[in-house]
């Protein structure tokens, strides 16, 4: 007997509520199991209790922003290799730059279609 596929967790990382919601819901419908942060200490302390299998963050944030953020996880042992897609409005030159220089899976711009970010967070799995 062969075993189920494990639910694959993915920690959300937004400080917009409603950005936060809507996408929850839909990874969710997906199949992932999805813990929510509403900003980026808040996001490092749920990734270090839990260790999810794919981190999605936001960069403008309160209290710890998701350069901080990603900077701390890659100096973690336990989380340095989960991968980090960067989902933000900022499109200010160096901001995509930046995020994969700090270890960043990948960069992607809002908004933008819900299957993108799906296709990109199956690839990085």
């Amino acid at each position: 007997m062969s075993s189920p596929n494990p639910v694959l967790r993915i920690l959300l990382v937004e400080d917009d509520d409603e950005i936060r919601s809507i996408l929850a819901e839909h990874l969710e419908y997906e199949g992932f199991q999805v813990a929510q942060a509403s900003n980026g200490q808040e996001g490092l302390e749920k990734a270090r209790a839990s260790r999810p299998n794919l981190i999605v963050s936001d960069v403008g944030m309160p209290i710890l922003d998701g350069f901080e953020m990603l900077k701390a996880l890659r100096a973690d042992d336990r989380l340095r290799t989960v991968p980090v897609i960067v989902h933000s409005v900022m499109v200010e030159k160096g901001y995509k730059e930046k995020a994969l220089s700090l270890g960043a899976t990948a960069f992607l711009n809002k908004p933008c279609p819900f299957n993108e970010i799906l296709d990109m967070i199956r690839s990085s799995l």
